[in-house]
């Protein structure tokens, strides 16, 4: 037994110190920029937290930003509605936010705008973005250090939150690209699963989903941009989701009705024009009539001339600015009762 324990410390120590040395970079270094405060976030070659981004950013600037109407939703959302073309839909009080997560789901929307409530601020309007896809995936907190919601969103612990970064940080063997390259600055093959090379500045401020650096890339050479980004091919009869919207789902939806109600939000609720072309599951669809009423809730998924052509997106996933300017123009000016239904667009 002797003999036993001092092989397992001989060998168990050497483990234990490496352990630490890899943790202690995870500190010192903030690859994923959730450790320190920080004024504001740029370019960087590690993929970093949305929601977290997007939380902290709306902390630091809404004393003296006074906002009162935000985006809700997944990076459709974010890469696909100009939020300062949106604010100009609003009125001269308005002061909008975009409030958009990747993978965002009801878990996070009512999160945002419990946080939001909490902090005394006005919801004075809101837009509401349901990918069918991602939206009703989960009702509890995202997994991963790249998706779970801010501490203050989830109301979870910071102590969890750091956990399932560090997590990420060293067993998805991250480390090892992160540390070649921040000390040898060289990029490698092997990298490209972890580390993004094509945006990096430590000047450049972050944009959100990285749309507007898209579009200006798109800009410059539409023909190129197309023909190197990849679109499968789609089948002529897409069928629906499955219903997703059950007890669980019903609870948060009613939640955040319920805040919209506090806050006398001028709300609209959009169904999102996916790639896919699936439209939304039609007893979904009605439950979303129920609870926000029909007058709200506008769905432009499916088969239809949006999600037709590809020059409308970015990739196979995100649609373009333009796309969520012609769906602000059509749900804020028209008086026509058919704007609801996707066929008229």
């Amino acid at each position: 037994m002797r003999q036993f324990l001092i092989l397992l410390i001989k060998f168990s120590l050497p483990l234990f110190i490496i352990g630490a040395l890899i943790t202690g970079t995870y500190f010192y270094y903030d690859p994923f920029k959730v450790v320190r405060d920080y004024p504001d976030y740029y370019c960087s070659v590690v993929g970093l937290n949305e929601d977290y981004i997007a939380t902290e950013r709306y902390l630091k600037s809404r004393t003296h930003e006074h906002y009162n109407s935000f985006i809700l939703g997944s990076s459709r959302a974010g890469s696909g509605f100009d939020v300062h073309h949106w604010q100009m839909k609003l009125g001269k009080d308005a002061h909008a936010f975009s409030y958009a997560a990747s993978n965002e789901s009801l878990f996070g929307m009512y999160g945002k705008l419990r946080l939001i409530d909490e902090k005394g601020d006005s919801i004075k309007n809101v837009l509401l973005v349901i990918c069918s896809d991602v939206t009703f995936s989960t009702t509890k907190n995202s997994t991963g250090h790249l998706f779970i919601k801010h501490p203050l969103v989830s109301n979870e612990s910071e102590k969890y939150f750091q956990e399932v970064n560090l997590k990420g940080y060293i067993f998805t063997g991250f480390f090892i690209p992160y540390l070649d390259y921040k000390i040898f600055k060289t990029q490698r093959p092997y990298m490209v699963d972890f580390l993004k090379f094509k945006l990096t500045s430590d000047t450049v401020i972050y944009p959100p989903f990285l749309a507007s650096y898209k579009e200006s890339v798109i800009r410059k050479n539409e023909f190129d941009y197309y023909k190197n980004t990849p679109f499968y091919k789609r089948t002529e009869i897409v069928p629906p989701y499955h219903k997703q919207i059950f007890s669980a789902e019903q609870v948060l939806l009613k939640n955040i009705y319920n805040l919209f109600q506090k806050h006398h939000t001028n709300y609209k609720i959009i169904i999102s024009p996916l790639y896919n072309q699936q439209p939304i599951n039609n007893e979904d669809l009605n439950a979303l009539y129920h609870i926000f009423g029909k007058d709200r809730v506008f769905d432009f998924s499916g088969k239809n001339s949006i999600t037709d052509n590809k020059l409308n997106y970015y990739e196979f996933s995100h649609y373009r600015f333009h796309v969520g300017d012609s769906i602000l123009n059509r749900i804020y000016t028209s008086t026509d009762s058919t704007v609801h239904t996707v066929e008229n667009f």
